[in-house]
């Protein structure tokens, strides 16, 4: 078990590829956060759209209510007029 001395070319050819990996391994880390921020601002303008579309979906159900509660109100009405009518 006894480990090989390196020589001070060996070391400085270790630290060389040690520098150089560890350039390539900042630079996709640069990429990688620079591709998540970008995830990041298109899930955040998605999630706007949909908060969007949530409220306008909501705003057309509550017409499409008020809407159906009027008309049977009206058709109520009418029934209770016809009806008045063929009483007498």
């Amino acid at each position: 078990m006894t480990e090989k001395k390196r020589t001070k070319k060996e070391l400085e050819e270790e630290l060389e590829t040690a520098v150089s990996n560890n350039a390539i391994l900042v630079e996709q880390y640069n990429t990688l956060y620079t591709e998540a921020m970008q995830v990041q601002k298109i899930a955040g303008d998605r999630l706007v759209n949909l908060r969007l579309l949530e409220a306008f979906a909501n705003e057309v159900n509550a017409s499409f209510n008020k809407l159906r509660n009027d008309i049977a109100e009206v058709n109520r009405a009418n029934t209770e007029a016809e009806s008045v009518e063929e009483e007498k």
